[in-house]
């Protein structure tokens, strides 16, 4: 079932279901899920390790849902490689925020426990604290590396992560004021809470320039680069079988998106409306990084745990279609309803977020004015006063502007 705001974007030639691959196969699909059911249950019937049965029973739990998903989750936007796909997404989705919500309800000894039965080589240990500001100076001639040691130490993994993360970001949002700004803030959100997080202490020119002006900016760049190549490439998923050298990556990197790569033009100063939503896009993306890092810390996962990836890998596929169901929402006022991927994302986000707030009380334990400083507490007022402020002036002109339309067309009507 399509949604009439969260249609198909597919061309009239692409809608027919003549292939294989366009069928349902509903029938088959279910023989099929049935016998993998019956081969695993009969399989190691005679073991008597209950702790592979428990893990094994709950994981074999979630097929049947994922084999739903498949069948029946509505479909949205995004159609490549098949619907199938994105409705898998919203499966393993859903079962993510499934998970979070049975965590959310254990306590902190049991929760780290549960992650550690995950991944138990890089999870349920204390991590090692590390700060990247205890020395901020550039030149060090003394120190026994190199006397470019402390540069060389910041440019670590993280600076791939860094970019990488942002060019997704790019390709989800694709406008460049809403990237900024985020990016921006989230640096800034770093300086406030380095008291509760020690790898959030770093220097100015780690933070400012080799985060802001390098990592940020090649990502955002190029991110809006390949947005601007694939809004112009006509993707033909049926269609001529001799593909060139030179269209053969833009065709492969079509078969996971839209049928259309729409630049999304997200107006945030065009309105209170558009500013508040765009704020809220922008409150979204610092929340699903924020949340990565405090989970970590308060759970105990290594940086070299799987469980990271995992999670990302899952964000970041619910992040492509929220984010146009999202920005459908906003520039349709005849879209009433909110998307399903973008309800799921929203509610694990929150969910994750309550994850931190419920256990980090055992482990953020002095008082908040040791955590959060008096200049900190400076900073902190002066943004939120800056922003309402702002909103304030957005307001008063869109009200300004609606009386200004609203007396012309009462003149005209004369």
């Amino acid at each position: 079932m399509v949604s009439e705001c969260f249609g198909r974007e597919q061309a009239k030639g692409e809608q027919s279901s003549d292939g294989i691959f366009q069928k349902p196969h509903t029938a088959t699909l279910l023989a099929v899920f049935l016998g993998v059911i019956v081969y695993l249950a009969w399989r190691n019937e005679k073991r008597m390790d209950t702790v592979s049965n428990v893990i094994q029973g709950i994981l074999c739990s979630c097929l049947p849902l994922l084999v739903y998903g498949i069948l029946q989750f509505r479909d949205g936007f995004f159609q490549r490689p098949h619907p199938a796909v994105w409705r898998l997404v919203m499966g393993l989705s859903l079962l993510y925020l499934m998970f979070l919500v049975f965590l959310l309800f254990q306590n902190v000894s049991d929760a780290r426990k549960i992650i550690g039965y995950l991944d138990p080589l890089n999870a349920g240990r204390p991590l090692p604290d590390r700060s990247y500001g205890d020395d901020c100076r550039l030149w060090t001639p003394e120190n026994p590396n190199g006397s470019l040691a402390n540069l060389f130490l910041a440019l670590d993994a993280f600076v791939v992560a860094h970019t990488l993360g942002w060019f997704v970001k790019a390709l989800m949002i694709r406008d460049r004021v809403v990237l900024w700004l985020a990016s921006s803030l989230f640096e800034l959100l770093e300086y406030l809470l380095k008291g509760m997080l020690p790898n959030f202490n770093e220097c100015w020119w780690d933070s400012i320039i080799l985060d802001l002006l390098c990592c940020n900016l090649v990502g955002i760049e190029l991110g809006l680069i390949a947005c601007k190549i694939l809004q112009t490439k006509k993707y033909s998923w049926r269609g001529n079988d001799s593909v060139s050298k030179k269209t053969f990556w833009k065709e492969l990197i079509g078969l996971f998106g839209p049928s259309s790569f729409d630049k999304l033009q997200w107006p945030i100063f065009g309105s209170l409306r558009h500013f508040v939503a765009c704020s809220l896009v922008i409150f979204v993306l610092e929340v699903a990084d924020l949340n990565a890092f405090f989970l970590k810390a308060i759970l105990w996962v290594q940086v070299e745990s799987s469980l990271n990836v995992y999670r990302i890998l899952i964000i970041a596929l619910q992040g492509f279609p929220s984010a146009r169901e999202f920005y459908q929402f906003l520039i349709d006022p005849s879209c009433q309803r909110f998307g399903s991927q973008a309800w799921i994302l929203v509610a694990t986000l929150t969910a994750e977020l309550l994850i931190s707030i419920k256990f980090g009380r055992h482990v953020y334990q002095k008082k908040w004015t040791e955590y959060f400083p008096l200049h900190i507490r400076f900073w902190m007022f002066g943004l939120f006063t800056g922003y309402i402020m702002f909103a304030s002036w957005i307001a008063i002109m869109d009200w300004k502007y609606k009386l200004r339309t609203k007396n012309r067309e009462s003149t005209s009507s004369r």
